[in-house]
């Protein structure tokens, strides 16, 4: 099991606060942007093209399970937009979508490897 959160990645996109600059990204109030493992990774006036440039900066070439949980403040047509655009760009991966995580949150991602995820189904059974 702890083999199989360690690989786990996070992305989470939401919207800044306040204008800053961190990591050499300027980032503008209520701009969109992404983190990766809690890093700050891609800024952004479009949250699927955030998306989409996020899962391009991580390894996703290996069978995975991507999870899409998006916020209660974003409108369905743009999550069910999002899931099309990532799906037809990764058409080989399982892939699950939930609702309202959370107001402030647009969508938050997990993957994991189909190793973890089979290594941690034979730990449980011991």
């Amino acid at each position: 099991m702890k083999n199989a959160i360690e690989n786990v990645k996070t992305i989470e996109v939401t919207r800044a606060v306040r204008s800053t600059q961190i990591g050499g990204l300027k980032i503008k109030k209520k701009q969109i942007i992404s983190l990766l493992d809690n890093e700050l990774i891609t800024v952004g006036n479009n949250a699927i093209e955030v998306v989409m440039d996020t899962l391009n900066k991580i390894n996703l070439e290996e069978n995975e399970i991507l999870t899409m949980y998006y916020g209660s403040d974003t409108a369905l047509a743009e999550a069910e937009k999002a899931a099309l655009t990532i799906r037809e760009k990764y058409k080989n991966y399982r892939w699950r979508s939930f609702a309202a995580v959370s107001p402030l949150q647009l969508h938050h991602f997990d993957r994991i490897t189909e190793e973890d995820r089979t290594s941690d189904s034979k730990n449980c059974d011991r």
